[in-house]
């Protein structure tokens, strides 16, 4: 009887042992397992935010410089043809003008 009973105390104690092991170890693993995909996610995640962001961003000075560059080139451009436009009425109002002038005054004259 005590062989008997030695293996029976034996054989539970064992699977009391082995499931706390078990479980421990189970336990052990997850907590590795869900810590490696979710730093693994968080990565990824921070990644693609940080591109989406990124570009955004890109985008909006893109955007900005642009405008900026296009508004002095328009600027500069509108300065040079307004002046070249400006001196060329003025040499053909001159022009008109000394004629008109020109010939008055030798019509008085004359």
């Amino acid at each position: 009887l005590g062989f008997i009973e030695g293996n029976l105390l034996g054989s539970l104690l064992g699977k009391i042992l082995g499931n706390m092991l078990g479980s421990k170890l189970g336990n052990l693993l997850g907590f590795i397992e869900g810590n490696l995909l979710g730093s693994m996610l968080g990565s990824l995640l921070g990644s693609m935010e940080g591109n989406l962001l990124g570009s955004l961003l890109g985008n909006l000075l893109g955007f900005i410089e642009g405008n900026l560059l296009g508004s002095m080139l328009g600027s500069l451009l509108g300065s040079m043809e307004g002046t070249l436009l400006g001196s060329l009425l003025g040499n053909l109002l001159g022009f008109i003008e000394g004629n008109l002038l020109g010939f008055m005054l030798g019509s008085l004259l004359g």
